[in-house]
């Protein structure tokens, strides 16, 4: 690594409990509660009401300016629109929907042809990635395709892939890393189309070196993605650390990222980019650590809007009284 970042620390990392658990996929639960906030800025307007049906991937959310839509996630019935817990410990706008188990993929969702792609123009691409609900997967939230859109008179030249997960517990992107390196590639290359950037770079801390080198062995006839293995050192997955980093650009106090002619994004979203452009499918599921004090620490592909009891009870439970429940990192999580 040529460049790095001062300071830093080393908490206990504790990934040992997950790390080797591939992903399961949760089975699908009998109610799930999306919420109409589920992103950085203005919150969704509910488009269903009580009783009305709805379909995998069916838009039942959306609002103007900086948002993105919602979609559900299962499909079945709308059994209430109300305001229910979240897990910022607030209380927001939620559909409420009681899965019918057919799983009735919504008819707008088609996947596309290689040639269908490649005909995708910048503008045609960002708003795919609208459309399917993508925002940050690393935490943030930030809706991407307002990322990925420069504001007049800024340019980006290098796109900054975090897959550092320098976070205690957490396992989710390394098993992502592992299992789906090459649509986490294809994201890449979409995002860099979207922006018309000729190189990419990817840190991911080498304490994962298989997933480094998964993510070589997928990007190795893609020109201009660069795998790098970084230093185990908390917060390596800090966007303006990661910058310097990968690319040696130091962003200034106060200032964003662009200001570097950067942008960064998160492994996650880079895949979940591939699903709604490749496979026509919106953000409706995403891997979720379960991990400390459970019978079974897992790694789960869980529907958005999945009760977080029903997770746990599907890794049996508590291992023993927990002190607290962390949604998110270990050192950035919200504690209930």
């Amino acid at each position: 690594m040529a460049f790095s970042f001062f300071g830093g620390v080393h908490p206990k990392e504790n990934k040992w409990y997950a790390c080797d658990k591939e992903t399961q996929v949760f089975p699908e639960p009998d109610i799930v509660v999306i919420p109409m906030s589920q992103h950085i800025g203005a919150p969704c307007n509910p488009l269903v009401k009580k009783g009305d049906p709805v379909t995998v991937g069916q838009k039942i959310g959306d609002n103007q300016g900086l948002c993105v839509p919602v979609h559900a996630s299962v499909s079945g019935t709308v059994k209430a629109v109300e305001m229910r817990a979240h897990t910022s410990g607030t209380t927001v706008m939620s559909v409420v929907i009681e899965n019918d188990h057919l799983d009735t993929l919504c008819e707008d969702i088609k996947p596309r042809t290689q040639e269908e792609v490649d005909a995708l123009s910048p503008e045609e691409l960002i708003g795919i990635i609208r459309e399917g609900g993508i925002v940050g997967m690393g935490g943030a939230t930030f809706p991407t395709q307002v990322k990925i859109t420069p504001p007049k008179g800024k340019t980006i030249e290098k796109l900054v892939i975090n897959g550092a997960e320098c976070e205690p517990y957490l396992t989710a992107d390394h098993r992502l890393m592992l299992e789906k390196p090459a649509e986490i590639i294809d994201g890449i290359h979409l995002m860099m189309l979207a922006l018309d950037v000729k190189e990419a770079h990817v840190g991911v801390e080498n304490n994962k070196m298989d997933a480094v080198e998964a993510l070589r062995a997928a990007a190795k006839n893609v020109e201009g993605i660069t795998i790098h293995d970084l230093p185990v050192r908390y917060p390596q997955g800090g966007e303006k650390q990661l910058i310097h980093a990968v690319t040696g650009r130091q962003v200034p106090s106060g200032k964003l990222p662009i200001e570097v002619h950067t942008i960064v994004t998160n492994v996650a979203t880079a895949a979940a980019i591939a699903d709604a452009v490749i496979d026509g499918k919106p953000l409706i599921s995403r891997i979720t650590t379960v991990t400390g004090k459970v019978v079974n620490p897992s790694n789960l592909r869980v529907r958005i809007g999945t009760v977080v009891a029903d997770m746990i009870g599907e890794c049996g439970g508590y291992s023993e009284e927990a002190a607290k429940i962390v949604m998110g990192g270990g050192m950035t999580g919200v504690c209930t």
